[in-house]
């Protein structure tokens, strides 16, 4: 059978930090508070902006975590971005780092030496249980100052939490009470995908689909090595989904069956075959699941859990644990 391969990059970003202000339970990677305050060193960076352009891949987006949460680190990573000749697209903000506007100004203009020219502001209430909203009205007014763009994701969920008090936190029983569960629990249709914390949350909240109907419908699975929406972190790790990591220096070829086992049965045939591998080191599997994504997730952490920092794919660990 064919083995996985990553051939070229088209659109991704870095991962520079996993700790963050937040512990969103909606966030794809993971990120909080209790991750180390590791940060992309110059190094990696290096390493990684230039194994991106050597692939194809001239523009990337910064994300975390939270970026700002090492602006010196940051700067860093800026800099070697612009001596690599890779464009910055934006750089992806909670808001949390906020302290007054002359702070915030000098920032936003040193990013601008550096070639940033957007920032992404992210906003939902999921973002809002940690981080009053008053901060992301002050860092918009602050690029609006500066003359920085700014990308709000999700924009149409501004006016939706601007009805509570903007300068306290609320959490997500208080949007249950104000708009109705509905308002929560249709987000994963529009934009939110049972990756990470996510799964965690809505398999409390959402109905589960029985395992039987997912394994039938499940085939080869190929989005880890889609690189339409890739990510790299400050570990060196290549995550076309999160949590199955391929090593830099392993891009551009055929992957290695026995360095990847579980990649490698994903692609050549499906979560099935991972759920077999799972269920021959003791895995029980629920009655139902989300979707084939969270069940694949399920595994994973089952698998994590048994191989830990043995495993070069189930990469970070911190990924499955820190949930």
């Amino acid at each position: 059978m064919q083995s996985p391969q990553v051939k070229h990059l088209y659109s991704g970003g870095v991962i520079t930090n996993y700790y963050c202000s937040s512990k969103c339970k909606h966030c794809s990677v993971a990120s909080s508070p209790s991750w180390a305050k590791d940060y992309m060193t110059r190094d990696m960076a290096r390493k990684i902006l230039r194994r991106m352009r050597g692939m194809g891949c001239d523009s990337i987006h910064v994300g975390g975590g939270e970026p700002m949460l090492n602006f010196e680190g940051l700067k860093a990573f800026l800099e070697e971005a612009r001596d690599a000749g890779v464009m910055i697209e934006y750089i992806e903000s909670n808001s949390s780092w906020y302290r007054n506007e002359a702070d915030a100004l000098q920032k936003l203009h040193t990013l601008q030496t550096l070639g940033v020219d957007t920032l992404l502001i992210s906003m939902s209430p999921f973002h809002n249980e940690y981080i009053p909203f008053q901060k992301v009205h002050d860092v918009m007014a602050a690029c609006r100052k500066a003359g920085m763009r700014v990308f709000p994701w999700i924009s149409e969920y501004f006016s939706d939490i601007n009805q509570l008090d903007v300068c306290k936190t609320h959490t997500l029983a208080e949007y249950d009470a104000h708009f109705g569960r509905h308002f929560i629990d249709d987000m994963p249709r529009q934009w939110i995908g049972f990756t990470g914390r996510a799964a965690q949350f809505y398999k409390t909240r959402l109905a589960l689909t029985p395992l039987s109907q997912i394994l039938k419908k499940a085939g080869p699975c190929h989005k880890p090595y889609q690189t339409g929406h890739f990510h790299i972190d400050l570990y060196g790790n290549y995550l076309g989904c999160q949590g199955l990591a391929i090593a830099l220096d392993d891009l551009g070829k055929p992957l290695d069956a026995e360095k990847y086992p579980y990649s490698t049965l994903l692609y050549q045939k499906g979560v099935g075959a991972l759920l077999e591998a799972a269920q021959a080191k003791g895995y029980q599997p629920e009655k139902g699941y989300l979707s084939a994504c969270h069940l694949c997730i399920e595994l994973r952490r089952f698998l994590s859990g048994k191989l830990g920092e043995e495993s070069r794919e189930l990469q970070p660990t911190g990924y499955y644990t820190k949930v």
